[in-house]
């Protein structure tokens, strides 16, 4: 072809700005900006990738899970690029928009990549993708633990599918459904799906108003998952009300170990329920109660509650309005824990 000079495994075209392309007869072209790209984006064992600027990006990663240090040793870049890839477990694609070859070669990528361990893909509409064959690729995924899907516009046509992967799925330990769009009828179905769940560890369903009814099915699951460490309910709008019915469960869970409350509406009442909770726990190391709307009032019952609570080693109260009393009771409850 006219103008295009070739040097070895690298050709130079002025068509696409003078970048170099690299390729060979069985791997597709990885254009130099796209190589660089990709490793900047690898920090150790983290790859984090906000965009798909080029439409080759997934077509790398998958051909970097599928090839041996060996295949790229004549190719210089690409084999800088496997060498830090091989060493990623934690993929955060979130934000990426999918057409659709890209969702089937992302799929691909999850299910013969071994080392992913923790994925993240918020915000990328999984829930306008066929969120069915992802699903069931997941079902007999069994290197997947920690799995990210919040802000994606999942709603109550793909808790089916969801249902049936957390049924027969036995690796992943967290799961984050966070600010989705799941119903009433969502919910019965995915709690009844997790009492079946022997490995899931962490839940997080973050801003999804939990009206008093989707509440009780909520809090009944706990009784079923004993071995439940994490559980995020932050702005889920709970009062004191649902409060008083997610306590007694968490007394029967003596394994959690962090509970995130922030951004509900809880104020003094609700101190007054936790109070013998927090006092009493025997498990609970984390918890979150910021951006409630606790007062001087309020800090009365923590700064009790923390006084004599033995396991706790952080408690997050910022943007609440102790006062200045609030402030010294909590203080003087700080003095005399020894965990925090």
């Amino acid at each position: 072809v006219r103008g295009i000079k070739k040097m070895g495994q690298h050709l130079v075209t002025p068509k696409i700005e003078e970048q170099k392309i690299i390729e060979n007869e069985e791997t597709p072209l990885f254009n130099e900006q796209l190589l660089q790209s990709t490793l900047q984006s690898i920090n150790n064992h983290f790859l984090q990738i906000r965009s798909f600027e080029n439409e080759n990006f997934l077509d790398l990663l998958v051909y970097l899970s599928t090839t041996s240090s060996d295949e790229t040793s004549n190719q210089p870049m690409i084999q800088e690029c496997f060498s830090k890839f091989e060493k990623a477990r934690a993929f955060d694609l979130s934000t990426i928009q999918l057409g659709s070859g890209q969702f089937e070669q992302l799929v691909k990528l999850i299910n013969i990549n071994k080392n992913i361990k923790y994925l993240k893909l918020i915000g990328i509409n999984l829930g306008l993708c066929n969120y069915q064959v992802f699903f069931d690729s997941l079902k007999s995924n069994n290197h997947l633990i920690w799995l990210d899907l919040s802000g994606n516009r999942l709603d109550h046509s793909a808790i089916s599918s969801i249902s049936e992967m957390l049924e027969i799925n036995q690796s992943i330990e967290w799961l984050d459904l966070s600010n989705n769009d799941f119903d009433f009828p969502s919910y019965q179905i995915m709690f009844e799906t997790l009492k079946k769940n022997k490995t899931l560890k962490g839940l997080s369903i973050a801003g999804h108003t939990l009206a008093s009814e989707i509440g009780a099915v909520l809090f009944d699951y706990f009784r079923f998952k004993p071995n439940l460490i994490e559980l995020n309910l932050e702005g889920c709008g709970i009062k004191n009300d649902g409060l008083e019915i997610l306590i007694p469960y968490l007394y029967e869970n003596d394994q959690l170990k962090s509970l995130n409350l922030k951004s509900n509406c809880l104020g003094l009442e609700s101190a007054f329920t936790l109070k013998p909770y927090i006092s009493n726990t025997k498990s609970l190391i984390n918890i979150n109660l910021s951006w409630n709307q606790f007062q001087t009032n309020a800090f009365e019952y923590l700064s009790q509650a923390i006084s004599v609570n033995t396991t706790l080693k952080t408690i997050d109260l910022s943007y609440t309005q102790p006062g200045l009393k609030g402030l010294e009771l909590f203080m003087k409850a700080l003095y005399y824990n020894c965990t925090i």
